[in-house]
């Protein structure tokens, strides 16, 4: 009786197939980073310029600034001379927000990452 060379092993079931990425998900959360970071660099050189809190633009700003900043006032003096004041709030706000936005599209890409086959 001869011997078959080859082992006959059991098919397995067809994997469902992946849908093309989609980046928009990153898309979307850079757009937001920038924006916030825009602002935030925004009102550091305002403050750093010495705009008028009396402006109604500044006053939006500075206003609509402060829940970003909030976290990180105090960190660090903020030193200043006449109407200039160097906030450091500002600068670590962009620091924190663009590494939150850079974790977040991390966590984004390798949930949608291919997995590769095991042997």
């Amino acid at each position: 009786m001869p011997v078959d060379e080859y082992e006959a092993r059991p098919v397995s079931p067809a994997r469902p197939a992946l849908a093309p990425y989609d980046p928009r998900a990153e898309r979307i959360v850079w757009l937001i980073t920038a924006v916030i970071d825009v602002i935030l660099a925004m009102r550091f050189i305002f403050m750093l310029l010495g705009a008028s809190p009396q402006a109604a633009f500044t006053a939006l700003l500075y206003g609509g600034t402060l829940p970003l900043v909030a976290p990180f006032l105090g960190m660090w003096p903020a030193a200043g001379h006449g109407g200039s004041v160097f906030d450091p709030a500002s600068l670590t706000g962009i620091v924190v927000y663009t590494l939150i936005g850079w974790v977040i599209v991390a966590a984004i890409r390798i949930r949608h990452s291919r997995r590769q086959p095991s042997p």
